[in-house]
């Protein structure tokens, strides 16, 4: 690490640009603005956060730009962030979604107010606030980079002259023309600002200024030209998408986008690896800007994988993110890699062997089992072999879909949910068949419900929160002059999860087990029990717990269960049509675990209410009885294609584990047979309970430790507690 990223780095963990926020509440409902269409404003709320933000570059940035201006925190009423101290002492909890605190936190604000009070109302029926977020998208960075700001206002009048002025379309359009004039200012405030700032430096410091401000005047305007203003113009594009979309925001296949603009300028010699590793790290820590905001920054890339022709895309760029994460060593942005049948060996060991704050091998999808699933769906092969992820670990098509995960549960449906309302009729079904298939038939009855609720929700957005930075970068929006919100880019999906399936399957072999087959515990006895979180019920708890079938220890019962259940939701939610003239599309996945096992009661797996479920497709915590073989050999029962906005497997492993090359062959190995048996995705947290345990008790030592909580990496020590010892406890029963 040279002494220029070392410094950057620590101005990062220390949040030097701190000092040039502000945060105060912003509106841009004016008597002469009011009657505007609701995207104008929504436009314009955009432009002000543009104007108003205080600009800054700091000593030794090679990439410029920051976002800048906030409102106040729910209660806060003084101006100015969180040093890194307070950050820490603060032990924050995540925030998964911008919507969630707009909604339960009235106060909360990101973005200007533009709705009226009527407006404000009228969202508030289905739930959605002002400045509501569709976030978990991959912005059209190729689209951006190939033509430029006026490539995409040409684009924009050609459009907006086929449409009657007092249309949607037309608003839509000159929303865009309005974003794409601030924009170029916007930039060119930053050429002027490096030029100011060159006439104070030295002379090798007074030539990268005055650079930047030929790159910056460059992009403002024309597509990239080099490697340099690739990143700075993806970087500008990036915080563009953050102003308007809050955060979770991807950046998708990086490695196959500014694969061009690194090859030419290394062949022509005007860059040399030693220079691309400087700018992509300088990238790298421009990309942890907001990690004092939120712990859950979502910036996750994805890297190798096939091209949109079917040949493997993997290439010198690939192997450069891997070496600038491990430089930079920051949070952010999360290396994943795609995987297929020819693969370079070489190139999975090398990912395998990411070396961080803390060994932490990337998440690992499978493009044998994901494109053809996502063509099954509706996607064209072409795109379909271009997918990427979103910030968390859901698949989409980078720049040209929405598939926004939906509003209901935790994205979907809540397996659990279901299983705690047919519970208390178990004492009335005579066989375990009975009672299957009733909570079979609630779980058909509530994809649809839930699919028509999303669509009622989704149906109000381009009237409450419409997109149209996002937008007009996606396919198909400026063409059809049509917000993302409204079904304007190429794949109008909607991403349908359904979390809580381990729980589930395992609570179902509890049930066959002991109230059916051995009926050792009635169903009265086990419903009162569960009804008083097995309260005065403590030795049929531990029975459950440590006496059943469980998940992950390729125990064909349970196992069973899991296929039919995932095939049944997989099978209902691909029937449902959405309000954007796009369908539904599965996943199975459980996030916000700890959270989530709050508001879940007792299950008759034997875990009380208050206590995490398991993880997406992995055993709950302490059941990996059989070792991680066969916790993927679980998983591998599953039909993966069928659910192609994803599953996972997330594997805790002990430090212990990876010690040496003989240990890293044989999780490789583990790996392959999972992928080559049809798993979609999995992961590896590797931990040690004790370093965990040390960091939990002095935060300060330990401020760039980083672990994986699902499908995103966060600093340990900005976790709740909760989380903490959540991730403790798999550290601590992880394969050793």
């Amino acid at each position: 690490m040279n002494e220029r990223i070392n410094s950057l780095r620590e101005k990062a963990l220390n949040c030097a640009h701190e000092q040039y926020r502000i945060r105060k509440y912003m509106s841009i409902l004016t008597d002469e603005n009011r009657n505007l269409p609701v995207i104008e404003r929504k436009a314009l709320g955009f432009i002000k956060m543009l104007e108003q933000m205080p600009k800054f570059i700091l000593e030794g940035e090679l990439i410029v730009g920051a976002r800048t201006l906030f409102a106040p925190r729910p209660g806060e009423n003084t101006e100015g962030g969180l040093s890194a101290e307070s950050r820490l002492s603060k032990n924050l909890d995540f925030s998964p979604d911008a919507e969630t605190l707009a909604v339960e936190n009235p106060g909360f604000e990101f973005y200007p107010s533009y709705l009226t009070e009527e407006e404000k109302a009228r969202g508030a029926k289905v739930g959605i606030a002002e400045g509501y977020v569709t976030s978990h998208c991959a912005a059209g960075f190729a689209n951006i980079l190939s033509k430029g700001f006026n490539g995409l206002k040409k684009e924009a009048q050609t459009s907006l002259a086929g449409f009657e002025p007092e249309t949607e379309n037309a608003a839509f359009l000159r929303s865009v023309l309005m974003i794409i004039d601030a924009i170029q200012v916007f930039i060119e405030e930053y050429a002027a600002l490096a030029e100011s700032e060159a006439l104070k430096c030295k002379e090798e410091r007074r030539a990268e200024l005055e650079h930047t401000a030929v790159v910056c005047r460059n992009i403002k305007e024309k597509p990239a030209a080099d490697f340099q203003e690739a990143l700075q113009l993806t970087w500008f594009t990036h915080l563009f998408m953050l102003m308007e979309n809050y955060n979770l925001m991807s950046l998708g296949r990086p490695d196959q986008y500014l694969y061009s603009f690194y090859k030419s300028d290394i062949e022509s010699g005007k860059l040399n690896p030693e220079r691309a590793l400087e700018l992509l790290s300088c990238f790298f820590i421009k990309l942890n800007d907001g990690s004092d905001l939120h712990t859950d920054n979502g910036l996750n890339i994805i890297i190798s994988g096939l091209k949109p022709d079917g040949t493997d895309g993997t290439n010198e760029l690939s192997w450069l993110f891997i070496e600038t994460y491990e430089q930079v060593k920051l949070v952010d942005p999360q290396i994943n890699i795609r995987w297929h049948k020819n693969t370079h060996p070489d190139f999975m060991r090398r990912a395998m062997q990411i070396r961080g704050h803390h060994p932490m091998p990337p998440m690992i999808f499978n493009d044998e089992v994901l494109i053809p699933g996502l063509n099954e769906m509706g996607v064209e092969i072409e795109d379909a072999r271009d997918y990427c992820i979103d910030a968390c670990q859901d698949v989409l098509i980078g720049g040209k879909s929405d598939f926004y995960p939906i509003f209901g549960g935790t994205y979907g449906i809540h397996l659990l949910k279901i299983f705690e309302r047919v519970i208390p009729s178990l004492p009335e079904h005579n066989s375990f068949d009975s009672f299957y298939k009733t909570l079979l038939d609630e779980l058909r009855s509530d994809v649809a419900i839930t699919a028509d609720e999303t669509n009622r929700v989704d149906s109000m957005l381009p009237q409450i929160s419409p997109t149209p930075v996002l937008s007009m970068t996606l396919e198909g929006c400026i063409k059809n002059g049509i917000d993302k919100t409204a079904g304007g880019t190429k794949y109008n999906f909607t991403g349908f999860i359904g979390g809580g399936l381990v729980n589930i399957v395992d609570s179902l072999a509890a049930i066959k087990k002991h109230v059916f087959d051995e009926k050792n515990v009635s169903a009265k006895t086990l419903t009162k029990a569960l009804k008083a979180n097995y309260e005065g019920y403590d030795e049929l708890r531990l029975m459950l717990k440590n006496k059943s079938p469980k998940w992950g220890n390729a125990d064909k019962i349970v196992d069973d269960y899991g296929v039919e259940i995932a095939r049944i939701f997989g099978e209902e939610v691909a029937k449902q049509k959405n309000s954007r003239g796009g369908r539904f599309i599965p996943g199975l996945m459980t996030h916000h675990q700890v959270r989530l096992g709050k508001v879940v009661g007792a299950t008759p797996d034997g875990r009380a209410q208050g206590e995490a479920l398991a993880v997406s497709l992995s055993p709950s915590i302490g059941q990996m009885k059989k070792g991680p073989t066969c916790a993927l050999s679980s998983a591998m029962t599953i039909n993966h294609k069928i659910l192609p906005v994803g599953t996972s497997v997330d594997l805790t492993l002990q430090n212990s584990f990876l010690q040496s090359e003989a240990d890293l062959d044989k999780v490789i190995t583990m790996t392959e047979v999972f992928l080559e048996g049809g798993g979609l995705e999995v992961q590896y947290n590797v931990m040690d309970p004790e370093t965990l345990r040390a960091a939990q008790a002095q935060p300060e030592k330990y401020r760039d430790l980083v672990v994986r909580v699902w499908g995103f990496n966060a600093y340990f020590v900005t976790l709740q507690k909760e989380y903490q010892d959540e991730l403790i406890a798999r550290a601590e029963t992880g394969a050793r």
